[in-house]
């Protein structure tokens, strides 16, 4: 979906700030800083690695819609390509001439996934996500305790854990899949194809 230049192109534009807050997200109500002050950035989201010269998780990001477009119209993402979406933009988004993407420190201040910060805007909080609940919880983040993600096929990187919906594979790594409807009600994948039909018929329904 967010490699997809419909979305940009047809129902996102002439929108220019494009929020990403996936399930197992949360914003801390005693941040330091807004949104508003990342607005600047064309892309940010939380750094995978302390070596990491920039940020890129996809989960909690703020995105550009014209520098996506600019990408997308530049390179298609090839059909069966293993890449996460979030990886395959951000590793476009660093080579593309006039990007203004933040370096790692500011922008674990924005996310925090698995490089901690002590007073960032928000957490994505995946199976790689550092866990300090009694910082989050005093933070005053929106959620105290998020919950289990639910993942999206083309997200799994086919190792089986408990509490997380649609990980595992018999056809990969583990023999076994979690599609158990008591870890997470939600399906990533359900969630996007609903977000794009309901944006489309709003669409529709405002040009009538």
């Amino acid at each position: 979906m967010f490699t997809d230049i419909s979305l940009y192109r047809d129902i996102l534009a002439p929108a220019e700030n494009l929020l990403v807050f996936q399930p197992d997200s949360i914003f801390c109500a005693a941040a330091p800083l807004t949104i508003n002050d990342y607005l600047g950035w064309d892309w940010i989201g939380a750094p995978w690695s302390p070596d990491a010269q920039h940020g890129g998780n996809g989960g909690l990001s703020l995105r550009k819609v014209s520098k996506m477009l600019q990408v997308l119209k530049a390179e298609d993402r090839k059909d069966g390509d293993g890449e996460l979406e979030d990886l395959w933009l951000t590793n476009r988004m660093v080579r593309l001439s006039g990007a203004n993407m933040p370096n790692a420190t500011v922008s674990k201040t924005f996310s925090v996934e698995s490089v901690w910060d002590e007073k960032p805007l928000g957490y994505h909080v995946g199976w790689l996500g550092v866990h300090h609940p009694q910082y989050i919880k005093s933070s005053g983040a929106s959620l105290s305790t998020p919950r289990p993600a639910a993942v999206a096929a083309a997200d799994d990187d086919g190792v089986y854990r408990p509490g997380i919906r649609g990980t595992g594979t018999v056809y990969r790594r583990s023999d076994k899949v979690n599609d158990n409807e008591n870890d997470d009600d939600r399906d990533l994948l359900i969630i996007e194809e609903l977000l794009l039909t309901k944006l489309k018929e709003y669409i529709f329904t405002t040009e009538d």
